[in-house]
């Protein structure tokens, strides 16, 4: 080709197809981490975190300040959504970088782009690769059709060189994203902290935080609190209250947002306004609600059993929910009254499948960022997830319906129906605020028949009928608990007396006794079931030590310390209830001896004490 003819070589620049931000909130401990990453060649770096936090809006800000340190560094955006954006993506690079030969017959856009991007006419460049959450396509072997400029000769994603350039891969799917990524460039996006959710809300609605009045940030705090800290729902809420003032204030979305799950959706559902979706791909939902649930009608594609243990997750409180409720058993047991379960007759090989099984569809959502593990055994689910999920679900009623008749019977089979072990009240506080859910969705069912009053089914009525049984159970412990603390802090008392007691007096009882004391006092692990066998087994040394006080004060001498007086109904009646579970006498039962343990202290002070010290 002449030199007259020789088109000049592009200069390099940034494909990004957003604008900086203006209202970006600063994290820059992540962009650093990026930037960082992307200093060495072949470098990929991953960011995955729930929809709307804000994943790509942080590599368009890396990606600007790439560039203002380095004007030199080519930066990609390839939409990874589909394979036909995918392809587009790669059409505009080979465009913008000016590579030749793209307009050739029997030319393959992909070949053109790979062969340029390992050349070092590419120079240094950057590919962001935007909305990985199926990889599957990327990974995907092309039909054996006779190959065509149109298609593509190998999986899309061996198009990307991995020994030049950076890439910088986002995404929904934490195991779609470290397929591509080596885990340990995998970052995490979390939801933003308090101060930054606060100033991105202020931003938006240009409220300087210094001009803010207190009264408002507490407000603003209440707000970003209860919108999970989530940039995009923050967003939402500053463009709703922007587009209605002065009619609407944040006290007022608060209000609104509060007053009830509908309510509530119907906010999430709003989209962000029009300038402020300038930051995001035409073809991402522009609010917090459609955004998640896209994700879940993709899990329901692509991992139906994941869909479900997520749709029973939604009703349980969000806080803490167990595995041990999670699980559905056989249907054998499902159809039953939920009050038995076959578990116990399935084999060990069954057990184990179905845990295997849970621990892929858990594993799913977990990489989706829609459920958190809080403890081996245990979840926790983001509030405004919960909220979407039941929403998705009344979509369908049906569908809705069956998955809270699961719930109720999961419920059912694992609520403790005695109290005899602190395990029982453990797993009965543990469960108590899942069953408070019901009311709520027993008000939703009457909304729904427009009956006059709220009804409750029969399994409904069992488990509240459970948890006002745990609630006495657990006052009760709660009381043990207290007169435990107060019995041990009177134990230490006696046995500072019983070490008082005159060498004269002492006797092998005595000892026994100071030992028994000792023992009591000591041992922080011990409730009051431990103690009172103890003490009950001290009962003969206590009566030994009251006969040599009585001898002592019937040879003239000034004490009388009746440890057998006071002790004996407490004693007798421990011996009776010692071995029963009966909680009420147990409560009883310690009362009384602490008032024994009080009344020595009192009388040994008034007597022995007294003298003693003259």
């Amino acid at each position: 080709m002449s030199e007259g003819r020789e088109k000049a070589r592009p200069s390099p620049s940034s494909m990004v197809p957003f604008p900086r931000d203006p209202d970006f909130v600063d994290r820059s401990e992540i962009i650093v981490r990026i930037n960082e990453g992307l200093s060495q060649p072949g470098a990929r770096i991953g960011l995955a975190g729930i929809g709307g936090v804000g994943k790509s809006q942080l590599a368009v800000e890396a990606s600007y300040r790439l560039r203002l340190h380095n004007s030199q560094i080519w930066v990609f955006w390839i939409y990874a959504g589909s394979a036909a954006r995918f392809k587009l993506s790669l059409e505009e690079i080979a465009t913008r970088t000016g590579i030749q030969g793209q307009g050739d017959p029997g030319a393959n856009v992909f070949e053109l782009v790979e062969a340029w991007l390992n050349s070092e006419e590419s120079g240094k460049w950057v590919i962001i690769l935007d909305n990985v959450d199926d990889d599957r396509f990327l990974r995907e072997r092309p039909a054996p059709d006779p190959p065509t400029q149109e298609k593509p000769r190998k999986p899309l994603l061996n198009y990307i060189p991995k020994t030049r350039g950076a890439v910088v891969v986002t995404g929904r799917n934490e195991k779609a994203v470290v397929k591509i990524v080596a885990r340990r460039n995998l970052i995490q996006i979390k939801p933003l902290l308090e101060s930054e959710a606060i100033d991105l809300l202020h931003k938006k609605l240009l409220l300087p935080g210094h001009e803010t009045k207190v009264s408002n940030l507490d407000t603003s705090k209440r707000l970003v609190r209860e919108l999970g800290f989530l940039p995009l729902a923050i967003c939402q809420a500053a463009g709703f209250i922007s587009y209605f003032s002065p009619r609407c204030s944040v006290s007022q979305y608060l209000e609104k947002f509060l007053n009830s799950d509908h309510s509530a959706v119907m906010l999430l559902e709003h989209e962000v306004p029009e300038e402020d979706s300038l930051n995001r791909d035409w073809e991402a939902e522009n609010s917090i609600a459609t955004t998640w649930q896209l994700s879940f009608d993709h899990i329901a594609r692509v991992h139906p059993p994941a869909a479900d243990l997520l749709s029973l997750m939604c009703f349980f409180d969000r806080n803490e929910i167990p595995e041990c409720v999670l699980k559905v058993p056989p249907k054998s047991s499902t159809q039953q009254t939920g009050l038995e379960s076959n578990n116990k007759k399935r084999s060990h090989s069954e057990m184990e499948d179905s845990d295997q099984e849970f621990a892929v569809n858990i594993g799913v959502l977990r990489d989706f960022a829609l459920v958190t593990m809080i403890s081996s055994k245990s979840f926790t689910m983001h509030k405004l997830v919960r909220l979407i999920t039941q929403a998705w679900l009344r979509k369908q009623l049906d569908r809705f319906d069956f998955w809270y008749t699961q719930f109720i019977n999961n419920l059912r089979r694992e609520f403790p129906r005695k109290f005899e072990k602190a395990e029982d009240l453990e797993k009965g506080h543990l469960l108590s605020p899942s069953i408070f859910q019901i009311y709520s969705f027993a008000v939703e069912r009457q909304q729904r028949s427009k009956h006059p009053q709220p009804e409750m089914t029969a399994g409904e009525y069992h488990l509240l009928e459970m948890i006002r049984l745990y609630e006495t159970n657990a006052r009760e412990r709660a009381m043990i608990d207290f007169l435990n603390d107060k019995m041990a802090l009177a134990i230490r008392r006696l046995h500072r007396r019983i070490a008082e007691i005159p060498p004269n007096l002492n006797s092998e009882s005595g000892e026994m006794l100071r030992l028994d004391t000792e023992s009591l006092m000591h041992d922080n692990q011990l409730d009051i079931n431990r103690r009172l066998p103890m003490l009950a087994a001290s009962q003969e040394h206590f009566q030994d030590i009251d006969n040599m006080m009585k001898r002592v004060d019937e040879s003239g001498q000034n004490i009388t310390v009746p440890f057998t007086d006071a002790l004996a109904s407490g004693l007798d009646f421990m011996k009776s209830v010692i071995s029963t579970s009966n909680t009420s006498k147990v409560i009883g039962l310690a009362s009384r001896i602490l008032r024994c343990c009080e009344e020595i202290d009192k009388e040994f002070m008034e007597n022995y004490g007294a003298q003693h010290s003259s």
